[in-house]
């Protein structure tokens, strides 16, 4: 079992979010729009059952158990894993830059929320 990168720390909103907090250092803080991901971030619902939505970004993401939805786009997490630039970028003419730019930060995301399962 890999180590867990990330911890709830407790502290939620009426609205049913909750706060993160990063165990382990993943390079710089990174923002998508206004959703931190490195850091202390907000994600919706419990880490463990809930999907975590993902909004601030040109596309809403929502990632679930064994899928992600960026944009209209659904697809389970290992097709997202093994799509290759040219397939990202027939989906939307910015995907491929959009996809550049978030698909790690995406995956550590989708880990978070699977804590002690393996993509």
């Amino acid at each position: 079992m890999t180590p867990r990168k990330y911890e709830l720390t407790g502290e939620a909103r009426g609205d049913g979010l909750r706060r993160i907090r990063a165990l382990v250092a993943i390079g710089d803080d990174v923002s998508f729009g206004s959703a931190l991901v490195a850091g202390d971030a907000l994600v919706a619902g419990d880490t463990r059952a809930s999907p975590v939505c993902l909004t601030g970004l040109r596309w809403h993401v929502t990632i679930c158990d064994t899928h992600m939805t960026i944009g209209c786009e659904t697809h389970p997490l290992d097709e997202w894993a093994s799509f290759d630039d040219a397939r990202i970028a027939r989906m939307d003419k910015r995907a491929l830059a959009f996809w550049r730019t978030h698909k790690a930060h995406l995956f550590t995301v989708a880990d978070l929320r699977n804590i002690g399962g393996e993509r």
